[in-house]
């Protein structure tokens, strides 16, 4: 049953590979060197998944990580220098399941359910402030469904930054108490790319599924910094209620190849991550800031809809 889920990978973010780093489990076929296709600080214009790999950095001292499922530490993060794991439990990993119509391979994921606990300790790079308001969530997703009667946590940093699933099956992206979700629904058992962005420069939240401008909000709302550290798979409380666990709003289901970038990625980037071409790049709806009656997104995430 668990071969059956299939998870393509991230390709063409356009950045330069440090010295050290060891693959990221998005490049295509599994490497990540100058020989793939574009070679390292290729730029990945609108060219879909066959273009360039994608090194887990960026160009600018900003918030990072590339998060691995597999090997001798269950999780692990391949950002140079890598980030402390505290909580890594309760995950079963995935690795090395191809892509039959594309030939790709995904190199990990990870299937997390009621009791899965992953959290990555606080350190200021993973923080955005006044001074760095520049963002990518960058993740593919295979949701089971929900776990609560609220959104089921993608990925958590307690007030700073977050993505959701929420169960009327869109996406939620927040940024410093703002929010947008997506009008694109994602149906349950399906892989598919998400990515949240926010720019200082137009002050814009931005939510895509499957590479297509999906939901946008105006904010001109200003981060905090996080103290206790990034959750994976589920919310975090450093506080709960008595006998509540600090995990909460549980995600239930596999994700894989996650990023989280101090850039804000293009839309072309975030299309190509999604192994498209021609994503749209309109923001449907006025200011994007509800669900809207979006279809539910059930194709092969390789396949242009």
């Amino acid at each position: 049953m668990r071969c059956a889920y299939l998870l393509w990978l991230i390709a063409g973010c356009g950045f330069s590979s440090p010295a050290g780093l060891t693959d990221d489990p998005g490049s295509p076929g599994g490497s990540n060197g100058p020989g793939g296709p574009g070679g390292p600080g290729a730029p990945a214009g609108p060219g879909g998944g066959s273009g360039s790999t994608s090194p887990c950095d960026a160009s600018d001292p900003a918030p990072l990580l590339c998060v691995s499922f597999g090997g001798s530490s269950l999780v692990s993060d391949l950002a140079t220098p890598a980030h402390e794991l505290l909580e890594h439990t309760g995950i079963v990993p995935l690795a090395n399941i191809a892509l039959p119509v594309t030939g790709y391979v995904v190199r990990t994921a990870g299937m997390f359910g009621p009791g899965s606990q992953l959290r990555i300790k606080d350190r200021p790079d993973l923080d955005v402030n006044d001074m760095t308001l520049d963002l990518t969530i960058d993740l593919w997703m295979s949701p089971d469904g929900g776990l609560s009667s609220g959104p089921s946590s993608l990925i958590d940093n307690n007030g700073a930054y977050d993505a959701a699933y929420n169960t009327s099956g869109s996406v939620h992206c927040g940024f410093a108490g703002a929010s947008v979700d997506s009008h694109a629904m994602v149906a349950a058992g399906t892989w598919h790319h998400v990515a949240c962005t926010y720019g200082m420069a137009d002050h814009q939240l931005r939510v895509y599924v499957d590479g297509d401008l999906s939901g946008c909000k105006t904010t001109s709302a200003m981060p905090r910094a996080a103290r206790d550290g990034v959750a994976i798979g589920a919310s975090y409380d450093p506080t709960p209620k008595p006998l509540q666990s600090s995990f909460q709003q549980h995600f239930a289901g596999r994700l894989g190849h996650l990023h989280v970038y101090g850039i804000e990625l293009t839309p072309d980037q975030i299309c190509g991550a999604a192994n498209r071409t021609g994503c749209s790049q309109s923001c449907p709806g006025n200011d994007g800031g509800s669900n809207g009656e979006g279809g539910v997104v059930g194709a092969d995430p390789g396949s242009p809809r």
